[in-house]
């Protein structure tokens, strides 16, 4: 192949390559004005003045936001006392783990778990943050639990790697309906102690009873 030829190829190659680039240059500013007209017909008309010049459609959903945003600063503070001060109480481990977890997820939603800004990281840096997560929440509901629910506390706490959250509620609800059997066998042997009591005395009374009856009748005989 020679000199001219190679020129002609590497023209036709830049020629393809710039068609291309102008093609997707319209089809993006195409699209910019769509997100742009879509963004300004959701702000309200009182403010829509404000921002008809912003340039790009990125600059528009982030400029409403830095300008008239709240921050979520006092509601996730609210929600952390909520979920220190939370404790079992009378709840039974259902009602007082799906209270928790309904928080968590008020948090999650206001506060996402960071994951690592580059794509094509392989640092686990989301990993490692879900797994510190996990670990806070699994802390905060076992310190909630009622006393009685100590020892298996203690045995959660030293599993490898701490168990998962939902992991421990499940041990946790085990060992509340184990507590429910054995309250539920020891009130029903203590009502039938309290039966056999109780008719041990009346035959004693109705002994007593027929006693008095044969003495009176002995009396008057």
């Amino acid at each position: 192949m020679g000199m001219r030829e190679s020129v002609a190829i590497d023209e036709q190659i830049r020629n393809a390559m710039n068609e291309r680039l102008h093609k997707d240059a319209d089809s993006c500013r195409c699209m910019g004005s769509r997100m742009k007209t879509w963004i300004l017909n959701s702000i309200s008309k009182y403010l829509v003045g404000a921002f008809l010049y912003t340039k790009t459609s990125s600059e528009l959903w982030l400029d409403p936001e830095e300008r008239f945003g709240e921050s979520n600063g006092p509601l996730v503070y609210q929600l952390q006392c909520e979920i220190a001060s939370l404790s079992q109480g009378s709840l039974s481990v259902v009602e007082y783990f799906i209270k928790l977890k309904m928080l968590w997820d008020e948090v999650t939603c206001l506060i996402p778990t960071q994951g690592c800004m580059y794509g094509l990281c392989i640092c686990d840096y989301g990993k490692i943050a879900a797994e510190s997560n996990t670990v806070n929440q699994l802390m905060q509901f076992l310190m909630g639990l009622n006393d009685a629910y100590d020892h298996i506390c203690s045995q959660i706490l030293i599993m490898e790697l701490f168990s998962l959250v939902n992991k421990a509620y499940s041990m946790v609800q085990r060992v509340e309906k184990q507590q429910n059997v054995n309250l539920l066998t020891s009130e029903a042997a203590e009502g039938v102690a309290l039966n056999t009591r109780w008719s041990t005395l009346r035959r004693c009374d109705q002994k007593q009873e027929n006693f008095r009856k044969r003495d009176m009748i002995d009396k008057k005989s």
